[in-house]
């Protein structure tokens, strides 16, 4: 295996066993692969390492502030269906309570009244 090669792809990063030194895969400039298994000397291409994982460290946590953001809006959302689940049950009984004594009122009051 050549050590000044690029590796661009997953396939290239496998055959050769060095899945750390590409950033091509990730949509990243191709990063140049070291012998597998033995960590890289020079200082550039830790440097590029490096970037490159800092790079990821933000994404991931830019998706995990994302998704704790959509929980919070999904727990939020939750609650408030339980609150108007709540007051609709209030209301639909505060209704039907109305609704009989009107009822009971006209039906057995009022005739006894026009007499």
């Amino acid at each position: 295996m050549d050590e000044s090669r690029s590796v661009t792809s997953p396939a290239d990063c496998a055959a050769h066993g060095d899945w750390g030194s590409s950033s091509a895969a990730a949509g990243g400039p191709p990063v140049s692969s070291t012998v597998a298994g033995q960590p890289p000397t020079d200082r550039g291409e830790i440097n590029r390492r490096l970037a490159a994982m800092e790079e990821m460290v933000g994404q991931l946590a830019e998706l995990l502030t994302k998704r704790n953001t959509e929980d919070d809006d999904s727990q939020i959302a939750t609650d408030w269906r339980g609150v108007a689940a709540f007051a609709d049950r209030c209301l639909f009984w505060i209704f039907l309570v109305i609704t009989i004594i009107y009822t009971v009122t006209t039906m057995v009051l009022v005739p006894f009244y026009l007499q």
